[in-house]
């Protein structure tokens, strides 16, 4: 039963006792009641707000409604306290590398340093070398004078001897020239007369070339000549076989009557006129006069070839 006082005081009956509203809320705290964590009681028009809940704000809220009071609080004091180690952990390495730069400009102060001691040095021995390069170029020009006059005295004994030379050569010289002149006009002569000969060389070899032409068409028709000779003594034997044959059946042939006997002679003389004046036609077409095919330069070859 609830009862509200006159005040605004808010009563619950609890084991039949009256009790005001901070010892209402000191109960709650004690059993670890938390009525607006949205873990624990979620209403029905706060569940929108439950899903916006980001997992941070979950896990805090979790942590809230089911651990120890103080858990969030240490949860809290550990995330500080790792922010920090992290901040250290920067700031240490911040530091590391302000050393590493510093290692590294102090190496190159210590580069710098020391060419500045080497270049100190190498003043100091620049500065003794230049006082010293005086004495240098005198022994130097000294020795180079000394070397000159060695090689002059050296050039003037060889120039001696080369004019002596000279002097003695001169004769020998003039007898070169002329013998010089006298090959080189020998030389042009035979040039010239080598050239003549070859000029002969190629007249006469071009005419052996038309001979030779002209020798193997001659060969040819002769050859051609041959053939046509060996062709009409072939019918020559032909012809006098017929004849011989013709002979012979005449021979053969018994008398008869006169008229049998005349016409037997009028048919045996037809034939064998004929056969005499083919006989005498092949003679006479054998001899056909060669020399026209004959070199007419050449009157030994006319004579050969004729016989």
């Amino acid at each position: 039963q609830v009862r509200v006082a006159a005040r605004c005081y808010t009563l619950l009956l609890t084991f039949r006792a009256t009790v005001p509203r901070k010892g209402v809320i000191d109960l709650i705290k004690n059993f670890n009641i938390q009525v607006n964590n949205l873990t624990q009681f979620l209403p029905q028009d706060r569940i929108c707000e439950f899903a916006k809940l980001t997992p941070i704000q979950l896990l805090k809220e979790t942590e809230k409604a089911v651990g120890d009071p103080e858990f969030p609080v240490q949860h809290r004091q550990l995330i500080d306290r790792s922010m920090e180690l992290k901040n250290l952990e920067v700031a240490v390495k911040q530091k590391e590398q302000t050393l590493n730069n510093l290692k590294v400009f102090n190496a190159e102060l210590e580069k710098d340093v020391e060419r500045v001691r080497r270049r100190d040095k190498l003043m100091k021995k620049a500065e003794l070398m230049r006082k010293r390069l005086p004495w240098l170029k005198y022994d130097m020009k000294k020795k180079e004078c000394i070397e000159a006059q060695e090689q002059e005295n050296t050039k003037k004994k060889k120039m001696e001897e080369v004019a002596k030379i000279w002097e003695d050569s001169k004769c020998p010289v003039e007898e070169f020239k002329k013998e010089k002149m006298f090959h080189t006009s020998n030389i042009k002569r035979t040039s010239n007369q080598i050239a003549e000969n070859m000029k002969k060389r190629q007249d006469v070899t071009d005419k052996e070339l038309q001979l030779n032409e002209r020798l193997i068409a001659t060969l040819d028709n002769i050859e051609h000549l041959k053939r046509q000779e060996n062709s009409r003594q072939q019918r020559i034997l032909k012809a006098k076989e017929a004849l011989a044959a013709a002979e012979r059946e005449h021979d053969d042939l018994q008398p008869c009557e006169a008229s049998k006997a005349e016409m037997v002679g009028l048919f045996t003389f037809i034939p064998l006129a004929f056969a005499v004046i083919h006989l005498f036609v092949c003679i006479c077409s054998i001899q056909v006069p060669v020399t026209n095919f004959m070199f007419p330069h050449s009157h030994d070859s006319q004579c050969k070839l004729h016989n």
